[in-house]
């Protein structure tokens, strides 16, 4: 039986996943906390959200919105940008991760499709 907080996160995740054009997977396991900070600074003046979500909830509303081949990028810390704007987060991600080697980006779904 899921606890409360998982159903939760799974119904924000969702929400997400269904109110966006694009969805960018990214792994920041070795960003300092003041790097991170920078990153959704960067991300949220441009109206990208980025929140940390677990692998299997993830895959749980992957799966059941019909997006498939997602699983081998739901690995160690997963970090999701969302947004309506396909271009500006994916600039975004890979400016900073030129800057930062930690933060590295392992896939994106645009609409159902994973690329």
């Amino acid at each position: 039986m899921p606890n409360q907080k998982n159903i939760e996160q799974v119904e924000q995740i969702r929400e997400r996943f269904q109110n966006s054009e694009v969805i960018i997977l990214t792994e920041y396991q070795g960003l300092t906390v003041a790097e991170v900070n920078e990153l959704r600074n960067q991300l949220r003046d441009a109206n990208i959200q980025y929140k940390v979500f677990k692998n299997t909830l993830i895959n749980v509303v992957a799966q059941e919105l019909g997006v498939k081949g997602i699983e081998p990028y739901l690995h160690s810390t997963t970090a999701v940008a969302t947004s309506n704007d396909p271009a500006t987060p994916s600039k975004i991600l890979r400016e900073f991760s030129r800057q930062h080697q930690n933060l590295k980006i392992k896939g994106g779904i645009l609409g159902t499709q994973v690329i």
